[in-house]
Formats: structure tokens, sequence, C-alpha cells
């Protein structure tokens, strides 16, 4: 089994009423001018915005702990400034949600976009590695989806069509890998649709494992991004040639840095 390292309790609470409650509140406009200033080495200056930052360190926060473990003070500590200065940019953590949602949206349809050129084994591991890093950069979410949405009319909504739009993507390119012979074609009365939204359920049960199976423990993150690609694999593998498959296996376990072993062991 891959190298584990504890990182803090990255189990999920009871959910609290804290998120519903703020329902009307979103972030304002950023305060013109707002920035944090940090001096390099060299004397030069970086400026990244407040709100930036804010949203950067609720990420890890979110995933260490879970959305409903995290107050706003907590936040505030993080990022080095005061509740009072916090309430500006963010006055609940709705606001801080929704202003994370766009790059989950942006990240993955980024991450969708095909290989350019011909389909190979070290493209298709590294656009997996791809689609799979960013879904564990934004773990919190997907694990807390219930809490997040069922009471959040806008944020459900908005996560539906962005799961439509993450189905139909797959869809166009199992399609597309059909068409090249790259992927054997599939046997009705299955369709792309039903593999396509399987391959969705998989990726957030995936997640969802890691945290219930080691709730105290966070996993190194190659070796969690493997576990995942694992579990794709075995889907799809009927659909895989044999020396395809292979290879791309070995692809995955060498830009993983893990080490040589069956994906059955793998996954256990």
């Amino acid at each position: 089994m891959p190298q584990r390292k504890m990182n803090g309790n990255s189990g999920t609470a009871a959910a609290t009423p804290e998120i519903a409650d703020a329902a009307s509140a979103t972030a304002p406009p950023a305060r013109r001018g707002s920035r944090a200033a940090s001096r390099n080495v060299d004397g030069s200056v970086d400026k990244v915005s407040t709100s930036a930052r804010i949203i950067e360190a609720s990420i890890q926060l979110f995933n260490e702990q879970g959305v409903p473990s995290v107050p706003m003070h907590r936040i505030a500590a993080q990022v080095g400034i005061s509740p009072g200065n916090l309430a500006y940019h963010f006055p609940a953590k709705r606001g801080v949600l929704l202003a994370i949602l766009p790059q989950i949206e942006s990240a993955l349809r980024n991450a969708l976009h095909p290989p350019a050129g011909p389909l190979n084994a070290a493209s298709a591991a590294a656009f997996q590695i791809e689609i799979f890093r960013t879904l564990w950069r934004y773990r919190f979410f997907f694990n807390g989806l219930t809490f997040l949405l069922v009471r959040d009319e806008e944020m459900r909504d908005r996560y539906l069509r962005f799961q439509r739009t993450v189905i139909e993507a797959l869809c166009e390119l199992f399609e597309a890998l059909i068409r090249a012979r790259d992927m054997r074609a599939v046997a009705e009365p299955n369709t792309t649709h039903l593999v396509a939204t399987n391959m969705w359920m998989v990726w957030l049960s995936w997640l969802r494992f890691e945290q219930i199976n080691d709730p105290d423990v966070s996993m190194v993150e190659n070796a969690a991004i493997y576990d995942g690609a694992v579990q794709h694999f075995s889907m799809m593998q009927p659909y895989y040639g044999k020396q395809f498959g292979a290879q791309l296996l070995a692809e995955l376990q060498r830009a993983l840095g893990v080490r040589k072993h069956s994906a059955s062991a793998a996954a256990r």
C-alpha cells in the first residue's frame, strides 16, 4: 500500500446551520487596491490579493477538517488578518464557497480537455492524473456535497449543471476514442452516457472512500491519486486493448512514483 502521512483530521463533522443561515450573504466586490505584500530575499515585493489568500487558506482548511468544522475566525487566523477584515471580503462561509466554485468548474473543464495528437499510454496517463489532481485539490467540496447542496438551491442547481457538463464531456471523449479505434465500442444496451455517468460516480466515490477509510490520515497526494487511477482503470480495462492497458498502468506507476504491483493489490 502506498505510504501515508499524518496531516490533521480530514473527516467532516456534523452539519451546522452556518451556511444556510447566511444564504443571502455573498462576497462584495473586491476593494480596489486591497493587497497583501510579501518581501522576497532580493527585496522585491509580491502582491497577492487578500481575497485570493482567503480562498487558498479556506481550501486548505476545508480539506483538512471539512467545511462544517472550520469557523470563519479560524480562516482569518490562517490568513493572518482580523475577523473584521475577513468579513469585509466574505461576510459568511457561503461567500467563500461561492468564490471557490468557479475555480473548481474551470479547473475540471480544463483537465477534461483530451490530449492533443494521437493517444498513447503516456498521454492517457497524464490526462488521467491531471483530472485526479484537480479532484483531489477540491476534495472537500465533492466529499461534502450532501451538506453543501441540500439547503442551498442556488449552489445545488449550479453543481447539477456542471455535473451534466462533465458527463457530456466524457461522452464526447469516449465517442472520439471509439471512432479512432483507441477504445472498444460500448455494446448495447449499455451506452457511452452510462459509462460516463458511472465514471463520474466512481471518481466521487474514490474521494469519499479515502476520507471514510482513513478519517484521521491524509494520504500522500501521489499515492491517493494512484488509488483513484486504479479504480478508474478497473472500470475501463475491458474497453482497452491488452497491450495498451498494461502500458497505461505502467505509465501511471512511473509518473506517480508508485512501486510496481498489480492493480488489485494497489486497490486494497
